[in-house]
């Protein structure tokens, strides 16, 4: 696990954590990326301000929230790994999932 934070106080943290997400997203290695936010219209938010970054880009990024009071499918659908392969021959796709801190202290993932 690898952990990114911002060296300065952003004015719009919720843009700088979409975009420093798809910075990571476009240029590391393979493996899927957790953002933390501390609320669910911020999760929401950051969700589709993500899928919309996703069509300008060359690989598919697939975006999942997880906070308390989502609907257990959309919960389920969070632990599903990201499709294989591959878009148009470049990188192979992503999972980004974006929860709450309430969800971090949560959740039970079995290894």
């Amino acid at each position: 696990v690898e952990v990114f934070h911002a060296q300065d106080a952003e004015r719009d943290y919720l843009k700088a954590a979409v975009r420093t997400t798809i910075q990571i997203h476009t240029s590391e290695p393979d493996g899927d990326i957790l953002l933390f936010l501390p609320h669910e219209d911020e999760i929401d938010l950051a969700c589709q301000m993500l899928r919309k970054e996703a069509v300008h880009i060359s690989h598919t990024l697939v975006v999942r929230a997880i906070y308390v009071g989502l609907p257990l499918m959309d919960l389920q659908q969070a632990f599903e790994p990201a499709p294989t392969g591959r878009m148009g021959g470049g990188k192979p796709s992503r999972k980004v999932v974006v929860a709450s801190n309430v969800a971090e202290t949560s959740l039970c993932i079995d290894q």
